[in-house]
């Protein structure tokens, strides 16, 4: 497929999307398969004109007792007029009160947001943008014209919810008009702007903040929800009674800004835990929650729960409809515990409530996994199991467990035992690692096939790393195990060896095409021959070897992904590219990315410009054969600074297919040509078979330890020997600890340019430590290696891993 002259095949959706876009009225073409009855696998042109496109940023729609349903799906630059018509008809139709719906919405423009605020407010402020000066403040306030009458307005908002939409809810909420539910959003309260550099680069900052009515930022916190949703799941893999965070916030992301007019200590009025089945969970996870909603409209449980809200709440105003609600969100949690305990049936969980018998809780509580040595290898399964017994003399109700790790394949495991009477031992086992459909690849656009089986194994990607799991209790009358009830069991992971590669390659005319110089030229149909060699220490499992082609229209790919499972350490293939390089490509070079993708995936390998020839040399058909008097090296094109593909002793023969002048084209194998000096025959065919060695151009460094690597530590450093050694030569090695760099080696006036040796003291924080190796060949060719290792206290024991930005608060 492709986009007027230019390849699709491994290209990326945003460059698509790029290709596609245009100025108005011009044309675009596009060549299209279709799968499936009554497609066509042959590839078929539709020419297209390029045209504004309107995408609606509001949906709407009346639903039951009168309560409207607005969706707002961004801020562009219709939002506002497009909510008014809405309004508008839904009112004409009978809306007594309304659901706003900023569920996932990731803001937009400023002025659209302050107009949807205004929709709904009399008067006074709706955000402030202020700088770092008193004088950089800007107030947007509410106008009266306009103003929606007072009827009841809930707000829906998740994590999913920051920026634009932060600021109309966070409006909403302080002025007491709309009552605000779900779940705390993202937390994205600031300004940044692009400044241009002297260079051609750009610069990213930060220069205001938004704050909501009060001054109040919402910068790293969000705004907090009313009544707060939260979702029960009855999975036996994968049990969410104590739903996850379904969405990363501001404040997880590392180096996040914070302020201290932000209100950390808000909490919702109430908490509503809901039924949320496995299968709809498994939906949004597969398919994301855009997705599922371009599905068109669904009445899911959120948007229920506010309808009934509000017709259960007529009065408007933000405490008036949580104290009219109170009844209406009783029975709701009621009837959706009673469904969790219906879907717990059947995994023999008891989840009665029961009385509080008082007592002093008397739990015996062990730990233990499938492993020996509590220790599993990518690929394994690897699941806890936990055990209670009842040693007191009251039943226990709605016991439950869940695990705290720094590892998060052992995090938030969730153990449910429900009601254990005295006396009584029950067992619960969950699996660590990740749990995916068999023979189903994540980021597929096709999701698993009805009854496809779920497995859950340590994932193939997993480093080496020891962790220790905790337990944290809960039980419906607080009466949980004592913490001294069971100690951190450590777990450990023993990482796989990885693949490394080494690679080169050469460009040559296919048959038939070009002139057969082995350079590329304007219409001329090519094949990059790539030879891959894994010198690593571990095996490739399911990979692929692509090529991109960034050198945009005029390069169109044929033969570009090719399988490269199952390689072994030493291990070498060959693949050969395909590609047409049209008459009309104006630029003077040829972009290309290599890329291969192993599991877990690896970045690209080369990135390089390949210069387009402007006159082939003469070539004419030859025959005959060549033997090598003396050990050879041929070459990719007929010129003695071209690059050198392949080596060959002596006495080894190739047939001639062409000549050109001094130089003669042999077929050095299946089809691959190469260059020899004429001069350089003449010799006594060998009775030994041909010994070919392929050439490779780009072999990355191999960094080894001196012996195993320690995976925790007592004291706040560690030294690391190691050595760094290439073929080409070694230019420098850093270290990184997270992501600070804390060493750095240079060869570069060594004595052994081949060879260096690093002895690096290394800091390490409590907790859990990522440690990168990286060694340089030059600026493009690097390898790393990377080791988590564990800081334990001066008697081993746990220490808890800080968060990202508190780093520097340790001692």
């Amino acid at each position: 497929m492709k986009i007027n002259e230019e390849s699709t095949t491994n290209m990326s959706s945003p460059r698509r999307s790029n290709r596609l876009r245009g100025t108005e009225r011009t044309p675009v073409s596009i060549w299209v398969t279709r799968a499936g009855a009554g497609g066509w696998t042959q590839p078929r042109r539709f020419d297209l004109v390029r045209a504004q496109i309107t995408v609606r940023s509001v949906d709407h729609r009346l639903m039951a007792n009168g309560v409207g349903y607005a969706r707002i799906k961004s801020f562009s630059e219709t939002t506002g007029e497009e909510l008014t018509r809405a309004l508008r008809q839904m009112r004409e139709q009978g809306m007594r009160s309304l659901v706003l719906d900023m569920r996932g919405n990731p803001g937009g423009l400023l002025e659209q947001a302050v107009a949807v605020a205004d929709l709904f407010l009399q008067d006074g402020a709706i955000v402030v943008t202020a700088g770092n000066r008193r004088e950089e403040r800007e107030e947007r306030g509410a106008e009266g014209p306009g103003t929606e009458p007072d009827y009841p307005l809930a707000v829906l908002i998740d994590g999913g919810s920051a920026s634009a939409s932060e600021i109309v809810a966070g409006a909403l909420k302080n002025h007491n008009r709309a009552l605000i539910v779900g779940g705390t959003s993202f937390g994205k309260g600031s300004v940044q702007t692009i400044r241009n550099l002297p260079d051609g680069g750009a610069l990213k900052i930060t220069i205001a903040q938004y704050l909501t009515p009060g001054d109040v930022s919402i910068q790293g916190v969000g705004i907090t929800p009313d009544i707060e949703l939260m979702p029960m799941t009855v999975d036996p893999l994968d049990m969410d009674l104590d739903a996850d965070k379904l969405f990363p916030r501001e404040a997880d992301l590392s180096a996040h800004l914070t302020n201290n007019r932000a209100h950390n200590g808000d909490h919702p009025a109430e908490t509503v835990r809901y039924y949320f089945p496995a299968e709809e969970r498994e939906q949004l996870r597969l398919r994301g929650a855009d997705d599922v909603a371009d599905d068109g409209f669904r009445e899911d449980f959120s948007i229920r729960f506010v309808r009934d809200l509000l017709t259960a709440a007529p009065r408007s105003g933000r405490r008036e409809l949580i104290a009219d609600a109170r009844p209406m969100l009783d029975r709701t949690r009621a009837e959706q515990v009673a469904s969790v305990a219906r879907a717990l049936q059947p995994l023999r969980v008891d989840w009665e409530e029961g009385a509080d018998a008082g007592g002093t809780p008397n739990v015996e509580v062990t730990m233990r996994t499938s492993r020996p040595e509590n220790t599993a290898a990518p690929g394994e399964a690897f699941d806890l199991t936990v055990t209670v017994t009842n040693r007191g003399t009251t039943p226990l109700f709605r016991l439950r467990a869940n695990t705290k790790s720094d590892n998060p394949m052992f995090e938030n495991r969730e153990f449910v035992f429900g009601r254990v009477n005295p006396g009584e031992t029950r067992t619960w086992t969950s699996p660590l690692g990740l749990c995916e459909f068999e023979g189903f690849r994540p980021g597929s656009s096709s999701l698993p096939a009805p009854g496809t089986r779920k497995v859950c194994l340590v994932p193939r990607a997993a480093l080496s790393r020891t962790d220790g799991i905790r337990l944290e209790w809960s039980e419906s009358h607080g009466h949980i195990p004592p913490a001294e009830a069971v100690a951190p069991l450590r777990a450990s992971i023993r990482g796989l060896e990885r693949p490394v590669f080494a690679y080169g390659w050469q460009f040559a005319e296919q048959r038939g095409s070009g002139n057969g110089d082995g350079r590329i030229q304007r219409g001329e149909r090519m094949t990059m021959f790539l030879t891959l060699k894994n010198v690593g220490r571990g095996r490739t499992f399911v990979a692929r070897a692509n090529l991109k082609n960034l050198s945009g229209t005029g390069v169109l790919l044929h033969d570009a992904r090719f399988n490269i499972n199952d390689m072994m350490p030493g291990e070498e293939r060959r693949v050969a590219f395909t590609f047409d390089v049209a008459q009309s490509f104006r630029q003077d070079e040829l972009k290309l990315e290599l890329v291969v993708e192993d599991e877990p995936p690896r970045g690209h390998l080369a990135e390089a410009p390949v210069p387009i020839a402007q006159a082939g040399a003469p070539v004419t058909a030859a025959t005959g054969a060549f033997v090598a008097a003396a050990a050879l090296e041929l070459r990719e094109s007929p010129a003695s600074d071209a690059r050198v593909i392949l080596r060959a002793p002596a006495g080894s023969g190739f047939p001639i297919t062409a000549q050109s002048g001094e130089w003669v084209r042999v077929d050095a194998l299946d089809g691959r040509p190469g260059w020899a000096l004429r001069a350089q025959g003449g010799g006594t065919r060998s009775t030994a078979p041909r010994s070919l060695t392929f050439v490779l151009h780009n072999s990355p460094p191999l960094i080894e330890t001196d012996g195993p690597v320690a995976l925790s530590a007592r004291g706040t450093s560690i030294n690391l020997q190691g050595t760094a050694t290439d073929e080409n030569r070694v230019l420098d090695l850093y270290i990184f600890v997270g992501p600070h760099k804390v060493f750095y080696l240079s060869n570069r006036d060594a004595a052994d340019p081949h060879r260096m040796t690093f002895n690096a003291p290394l800091p390490l924080r409590p907790g859990a430590n990522i440690v990168s190796v990286v060694a340089r060949e030059g600026d493009d060719v690097a390898a790393r290696r990377t080791f988590i290792i564990r800081r334990d206290g001066p008697n081993g024991e746990l220490l808890v891993t800080p968060r990202h930005g508190d780093e520097d608060d340790e001692d």
